[in-house]
Parts: structure tokens; sequence; C-alpha cells
């Protein structure tokens, strides 16, 4: 009987060569090696999944909320015919789809697909670089539907089993398919093929958030550096979008030695795979070309940009902006806090406000949302301290439920400048 290696490692150069044939091939840049699966007892097909490390031991990490496909290269090592039918998938696994045919057609297309990736002259047409316009040469597709159709591999032939996956949840899960195996005598197997896998995010980040602490308003900007990296993609760039000139990023992506110690910090409380991509992402906040920050809460998302085309990913940066007036003690954070109250009834609320020097005023300028009934009022000020007090008010049968997160009241600033000061207000209305 042949080896199993005899039969699939060509098809782990398949892996390389078809852009997109799988979620491997995607992303790495060197031949993968095809990984045995265990073979059912007493059954002439054997399993392979195409990857792209030699360690059959190590959990693949998958990209979450993204549509990706994983293929498990399967041979049949007997002179009959082996019919599969599908029994049952896990959950993430959302339709399966075999490519098989003969020994003499698997060997033609591994050809032409060679001479493709040699660079030799192949007839128009012929080239199989391009599967998904539906080249496989003479191998057939069968799609596969719980309980419905039946794939063939013929005798002596090879293909692919190919899983379609997607995961809107992150998390470990055993990727794979119950298939019944049947033999021309009409014995029939049931065998579970799972691939463990792990769903993560594309990309992740270290600090998240990325907490600035306090910044001083009119000061020198606050610099802080964080760490981004993929588990799932080698080939990536990351590019800060956004024109606020208030917040200036720098992504510099690390070399292999960088990686290395990007695993060793984040994984000592979290193992994980092998990073593929790191980025050290540096971000300094403060005043800049006429843009002035916002006095209290700085809660601001950046977003990066991915060069492979997938939907743009963001961190959120927090901290504290202090200035020239304060809202409240430090015991408010900054924030107006309504407690809960009954909707029919409505509440109210206030906050005092302090300056740090004489001559400074406050004006309203916005509430969010426009049910907030708010009113500024000068309090008993010192030579230097001047104060004030804002009161706010919710009428009845306005809101139900936790107020929008976004919710504030916010304050012009006006000394000479034109800076804001935002306040938070939270509170919970209930019936």
């Amino acid at each position: 009987m042949k080896t199993l290696t005899h039969g699939v490692l060509p098809l782990a150069a398949l892996a390389v060569l078809i852009g997109g044939v799988t979620f491997v091939a995607q992303y790495n840049r060197r031949p993968p090696p095809a990984v045995p699966l265990q073979r059912p007892v007493g059954m002439p097909l054997s399993f392979s999944v195409i990857r792209d490390d030699p360690d059959p031991a190590e959990v693949r990490e998958l990209e979450s909320a993204l549509d990706g496909h994983l293929d498990v290269g399967l041979r049949n090592h007997s002179q009959h015919p082996v019919h599969l039918r599908l029994m049952s998938r896990s959950p993430s696994c959302r339709r399966l789809e075999v490519f098989a045919g003969s020994a003499a057609d698997w060997h033609r297309f591994q050809a032409e697909l060679a001479a493709c990736s040699l660079g030799s002259t192949v007839a128009p047409g012929a080239c199989p670089l391009l599967p998904a316009v539906g080249w496989f040469g003479r191998l057939q597709r069968t799609p596969l539907a719980v309980g419905d159709e039946v794939a063939k591999v013929p005798a002596h032939g090879a293909g692919w089993l190919r899983l379609h996956w997607r995961a809107e949840d992150e998390g470990p899960e055993r990727l794979g398919a119950a298939l019944e195996l049947r033999l021309a005598d009409g014995t029939r197997t049931i065998h579970r093929l799972e691939v463990p896998v792990v769903f993560v995010p594309g990309i992740q980040f270290d600090p998240n958030p990325v907490d600035l602490g306090d910044v001083l308003a009119g000061g020198p900007p606050a610099r802080i550096v964080f760490w981004a990296w993929s588990y799932t993609v080698p080939d990536l760039s990351l590019r800060p979008t956004g024109d606020d000139p208030r917040y200036h990023v720098v992504v510099t992506k690390l070399d292999a030695d960088g990686c290395r110690q990007l695993a060793q910090r984040v994984e000592a409380a979290e193992p994980r795979g092998r990073i593929r991509a790191g980025f050290q992402v540096a971000v300094t906040v403060g005043d800049r070309d006429g843009r002035l920050l916002d006095l209290g809460p700085l809660r601001q998302r950046l977003w990066l940009e991915r060069s492979d085309g997938r939907e743009p990913v963001s961190v959120p940066v927090t901290g504290w902006v202090r200035g020239e007036v304060t809202a409240g003690t430090p015991e408010d954070r900054g924030c107006l806090d309504l407690g809960s109250f009954a909707a029919s009834r409505g509440v109210s609320g206030s906050i005092p406000l302090r300056g740090e020097r004489s001559g400074l005023r406050v004006a309203l300028e916005q509430a969010t949302p426009d049910y907030l009934e708010a009113s500024l009022v000068d309090e008993a000020s010192s030579a230097t301290t001047p104060r004030w007090r804002l009161y706010v008010r919710i009428g009845p049968d306005r809101v139900l439920g936790p107020l929008p997160a976004d919710s504030a009241i916010v304050l012009r600033v006006e000394d000479g400048g034109k800076r804001r000061l935002i306040i938070p207000v939270r509170g919970r209305a209930f019936r």
C-alpha cells in the first residue's frame, strides 16, 4: 500500500500555488506540509490537513467574523470507489465541498498546476491558479448538504474536502463534520473529521483600551506606545486613518525578532500560536493646528486600515484632559450621575464647576440628547476662583432604560480661546 505522504504532499504544494484554495494559502509564503489526521479503522480513505506548520499538535488560529475555508486532503487507497455523505457539521462550518478525481486526473491536475507555477507555457485557460472561476481540471466538484448529495472518490483517487467556515464568536472549536463512508460492498461507517481551531480577532491590541492617563490641556503632548499583532496574517501592513491632527499615529512593523519579543510579552498571560505580524503603534495626543483638546474624559477611537482589504480595525484611547475648569469632585470623575429614577416622574441633578483663575467664563453650548434640559448658574466666587453649578433635568416619560452612552453637556470655556468642557451624564429610568 502506498503511504499517505506519497499522495498528500503534492497536495500541500497545491495549497500554496492556488490562490484561495486554503485558509493557509491566502497568507503563507512557503509550501505548507500536510498533517495526517486519524484514519478510520478498516477504511481505505485517509485525510490530512493542509497547513503551514509541521507540528500537528499546534492548534490553528482562524480569524473570527470572516468567511474563509480550510482544506483537508483525501486519498482513496483501495481499488474501489468510496462514497461520502455529510451527516452533520460543526457550528462554524457553514458548508462543505468535495473535489476529487481518479489517479490519472489528479496527476494531470498537479502537473498542469506545476507548469503554471514554474512559468511554463500551457494552453489558454488551462492554468488553475484561479479555481474560484471554476477551473479544477477533470476533478469533480460536489457540494455536500446534510443527508443529500453524495460525493464519489474514485479508486486510487485523490482530492480535497473543503470546509467553509465563519465564526461570529471567539474561542476554541473543533471544526469539522460527521461523514458517512460507504464502500462498494455496502459497508457503511460514520467518521468524524475534526480539526482543533481557535477563532481569534483578526488584529489584537495590548493594552486594550489604550489609557493615556491625565493629559494637560495646552501642555506638552502626551505620548503612549501600544502593540498590535495578528495570529493569522503574516504579509500584513497597518496604516492609520483619520484626519484629526490632535491624534498623531505612527505604525512601525516589527521584524521577526520583534515579533518573538512581542510574543513573550503578550503570551505570558495567554499562550497562543505564533505571531505572524506585529506592530508598534505610537500615539501622540495634544493641541495641534488650531484644534484644541476638549476638557474632561478623553474617548477617542483610533482606526487602522488593513493592507489585505479586510475591514479596518480600531482601538479605543482613553484618558482625562485637565485644564482650568474642573467639573465635580474627584469621586465624580467629571460625570453627572442621575442614578436610577422613575421614568414617569423624571429626575433632576447638578454638579459644581470650579475655575482655576479669575477672568474665566463658561457658557452652555450643547446638550445630548435633546431631552436633557440644562442651565448654568454663577455661584459665590473669590477673586481668583470662579465657581458655577450646572443643573440638568429630564422631564417625565422622556426616556426608559439607561441613558445613551454619548449623553453629555458641552460647555464652552471662554478664556481668550475656544476650548470645550465635556460633562458626561449617566442615569437609568425604570417604569
